[in-house]
């Protein structure tokens, strides 16, 4: 994951960072200096749907912070005491502002942050891979999406040695490896699962093994490019 740091300064535009999601723009009803409120980014370089980003503000000195993110999305959730967002698109939208209220010398301060939505023509080309990354937990962590992916592709190739020929123990076998792979943190998972089920269930692939590595390789797309 890339770590890209930006301050609010009076103005500023931010070129040449790299980041399809940078700061363009905001607003003050006071100033806030570079230590008065500092985001740092965690997130892929390109970012695209289903793709997980964090916004810290953590280290930032203005208090009682309030994040709004317009249009109203599910796949934006404020965690750490309001110090930190999580964001995620299904890529409905390309573009979502983020407006960032704080408490600073006594009087109100706003920021506001544009996240555009960039996208790689070697990501989710498939109907299945668009799905998948739209289905994805917005609470999911890297090592969650790198354990699943890597079951699908063990998975696939226990298929391919011809060890699982049946479906039904194609079935149980996923249902076991993917189990094993999140463990405890398999309940956030359980509609994503849900899902992925529904839609095999209604197109059946002609190709188990194909399929799990095309699973595989939406899921390590969504954990951003290597």
């Amino acid at each position: 994951m890339n770590k890209i740091k930006r301050a609010f300064t009076v103005v500023a535009v931010v070129l040449g960072c790299g980041l399809l999601g940078t700061l363009i723009s905001f607003s003050m009803y006071d100033h806030w200096n570079s230590n008065d409120c500092q985001i740092t980014i965690n997130g892929p370089v390109l970012f695209q749907p289903g793709q997980l980003i964090e916004l810290d503000a953590s280290t930032s000195t203005a208090t009682n912070l309030t994040w709004t993110i317009l249009p109203y999305t599910d796949n934006f959730k404020i965690i750490d005491s309001g110090r930190k967002a999580i964001f995620s698109s299904n890529g409905e939208k390309k573009e979502y502002v983020i407006v960032v209220s704080g408490w600073l010398r006594g009087k109100a301060a706003q920021c506001i942050y544009t996240i555009t939505l960039g996208y790689d023509s070697n990501i989710a080309v498939t109907d299945l891979q668009e799905k998948i990354i739209s289905w994805l937990p917005v609470d999911r962590t890297s090592v969650e999406v790198i354990k699943l992916a890597q079951s699908f592709n063990s998975i696939a190739r226990i298929i391919e040695n011809g060890t699982l020929t049946t479906d039904s123990e194609i079935v149980e076998a996923t249902a076991w490896s993917t189990t094993d792979a999140l463990g405890d943190d398999i309940d956030k998972w359980k509609p994503f699962l849900k899902k992925l089920q529904e839609y095999l269930e209604s197109s059946p692939p002609d190709d188990h093994a194909m399929t799990w590595r095309e699973i595989a390789r939406a899921l390590e797309a969504s954990n951003g490019p290597a």
